[in-house]
């Protein structure tokens, strides 16, 4: 009978839910023991560090391991990321319980749940299924009581995975700030040396191998072909170089209202702001995607794993380098709506083209060559490629700083010799101690020298933005009040 089979049918899927959960169960308290461990480790690495330096202060040895346990610490995102999806699911598990719950008491009366059951039935056809309804509700009411111990078995598991989890990212937040607290102050490697210079030929030729790089390349299309979300910011990109032209169509129209009193409107600087957001973003996208595919295969090799972090490094610096240049496009918004003199805008784009190909790759290779956990590069090109890449950062703000002097913008040609000294001293005094061994102090301090001249462009633009906003509120006041005084 069909209310038999209906009944039957639940009871097979409530036996193949307790199968799940129980292989929930075990795969969660293995989880947990393995997560204990881990905090347990990274909590004696921390007690270990803190009784040797203790004991025989800071050395280049020390710095050494210190820098490598650094390396091992778990992805503090993605803790977290793992203790939301534990809370989401006990959540779930709670809800469930409760349903299992209602149901097992539902079925303390098995007499009562057999005639509700039935209910819709002709009186004799429900005599006829009675007796398997009965069976079975006395076989569900059994799988129930399975499945709330159950239930509360797994939520239990998984407030204690949460817990272990907790104390794993507290453990790795506070390793980790300590670590970045000694580290700068630690050599990574000894002075140069002849020998050091003679082993660059040949780490070269190891960074560019042929075999490395199709290695890299295997584990990308096997990651691509792996994640659908890969696949769909393909897509993206593929979209979004298509319709470059009507993005720069779009931002042309929108220079062409800008300063006509009765049309100006402070939605054209939105909408070209917007355009050229999406004509910086394809090539960035496309090297953070790249970048993403290569990490995100579960078996990747160590370098693969290298390139991946250095394009998922990179991409975000290309990306701000792409959004400023086609900010100072012909037409576009730093000429047009934000009204740069010329030639500021030109000569900007072209110093945002010597960041791109010149400081980007070595912002790339610096990445490849300080992450290898071989220490392949170490001593060598490690410190020729990072002192070349502050020394490129220098000839920017260099040419930066003299280039506004020269458009007399602010106080900078009266304080010209401290700015000159701020921004041109620092990052050729990061590169004096790359080259003296201090990779990880030149590495922080000039990843954090960069991040400030993003910041520092991103408040220009949003300056430029509201006194935009003010003179057009300005001029549509002036112009009210000039027609009111025709009236």
């Amino acid at each position: 009978h069909s209310v038999v089979q209906e009944l039957a049918a639940k009871n097979a899927e409530l036996t193949s839910v307790l199968a799940t959960i129980a292989a929930s169960l075990r795969k969660v308290s293995a989880s947990d023991e393995s997560i204990d461990k881990e905090a347990g480790r990274i909590e004696g690495y921390f007690r270990a560090a803190q009784e040797r330096l203790e004991i025989a202060g800071l050395s280049e040895v020390l710095g050494e391991v210190l820098r490598e346990q650094r390396q091992t610490l778990p992805n503090m995102r993605k803790l977290r990321k793992r203790i939301s999806n534990i809370e989401a699911e006990n959540a779930q598990a709670a809800l469930r319980l409760i349903r299992h719950t209602q149901e097992h008491k539902e079925l303390r009366e098995l007499d009562d749940y057999v005639e509700t059951i039935t209910a819709e039935l002709e009186a004799a056809e429900a005599g006829v299924v009675a007796a398997d309804v009965r069976e079975l509700a006395v076989a569900r009411k059994a799988l129930l009581g399975k499945a709330i111990n159950l239930d509360k078995s797994y939520s239990r598991s998984l407030e204690e995975l949460a817990t272990s989890y907790r104390r794993l990212l507290k453990n790795t937040i506070d390793y980790d700030e300590f670590l970045a607290e000694n580290l700068l102050w630690i050599r990574s490697a000894p002075m140069p040396s002849l020998e050091a210079l003679k082993a660059v030929p040949g780490q070269l030729a190891m960074l560019f191998s042929p075999g490395r790089w199709l290695e890299a390349a295997r584990t990308l299309f096997a990651g691509l072909a792996a994640s659908p979300l890969a696949m769909m910011l393909l897509v993206v990109f593929v979209f979004l170089l298509v319709k470059a032209r009507r993005f720069q169509v779009l931002l042309r129209v929108d220079a062409m209202q800008v300063g006509k009193p009765s049309v100006d409107r402070f939605s054209y600087t939105l909408q070209a702001l917007l355009m050229t957001l999406l004509l910086a973003a394809p090539w960035p996208l496309l090297l953070w995607t790249t970048g993403w595919a290569l990490g995100a295969t579960p078996d990747e090799q160590q370098f693969p794993r290298l390139v991946s972090m250095a394009l998922v490094a990179v991409a975000p610096a290309f990306f701000y380098v792409q959004f400023y240049s086609e900010l100072c496009v012909p037409e576009g918004v730093a000429a047009k709506h934000f009204r740069w003199p010329d030639p500021l805008p030109q000569r900007l784009r072209r110093l945002f083209a010597f960041l791109k190909f010149t400081f980007l790759p070595a912002m790339f290779i610096a990445v490849l060559v300080v992450y290898d956990e071989q220490k392949a590069f170490h001593g060598g090109l490690e410190r020729i490629i990072l002192v070349v890449a502050l020394c490129l950062l220098a000839i920017f703000f260099y040419r930066l700083i003299d280039l506004l002097i020269k458009q007399s913008i602010g106080n900078l040609v009266r304080q010209r010799h401290l700015w000159m000294a701020l921004t041109v001293v620092t990052p050729l005094s990061l590169a004096m101690l790359a080259f003296f061994g201090y990779f990880y102090t030149a590495g922080t301090l000039g990843s954090s020298l960069v991040q400030t001249l993003w910041f520092v462009f991103g408040l220009v633009v949003l300056h430029q933005v509201i006194v935009r906003w003010l003179l057009l509120v300005q001029r549509r006041l002036a112009l009210k009040a000039i027609r009111d005084r025709m009236k």
